[in-house]
């Protein structure tokens, strides 16, 4: 059975975000519905296949101290709003906000050092396995 994926954004227009303190950054989750092509929701062993998107995001925002310490000396890594990224599994803690429509969503901070990769194409993650 193939599965349509895709990924689901929230409308955070008028939206006062949470502002990422230091060198945090501010996380939305990936959120991915998954349907078959006639609009059935997949068994849950199905979509336990797809639990590694829990490490998927797009940055919302990103802190004043972000990649500025020592550690990143020679190396600044080039993340900013808008870019999907790969973080470490126990990254980070959840905060809920309300989105435009007033629907509950769960955004993530992390620490800058917590960021194991970028995803240019986040499309690109979206397999079943």
């Amino acid at each position: 059975m193939s599965s349509a994926l895709s990924i689901q954004r929230a409308d955070w227009s008028g939206v006062s975000l949470p502002v990422p303190a230091l060198w945090r950054l501010l996380i939305e989750p990936i959120q991915v519905e998954e349907t078959t092509r006639g609009g059935i929701v997949l068994a849950p062993e199905t979509q336990r296949a797809k639990e590694y998107l829990r490490y998927v995001g797009q940055v919302l925002a990103i802190g004043p101290g972000a990649y500025q310490h020592g550690k990143f000396a020679g190396c600044q890594p080039d993340i900013k709003p808008g870019d999907w990224v790969v973080y470490q599994t126990y990254s980070g803690f959840d905060v809920r906000v309300l989105d435009a429509g007033g629907t509950p969503r769960t955004l993530r901070f992390i620490n800058d050092d917590e960021v194991m990769a970028t995803a240019p194409d986040p499309h690109a993650l979206l397999v079943t396995v």
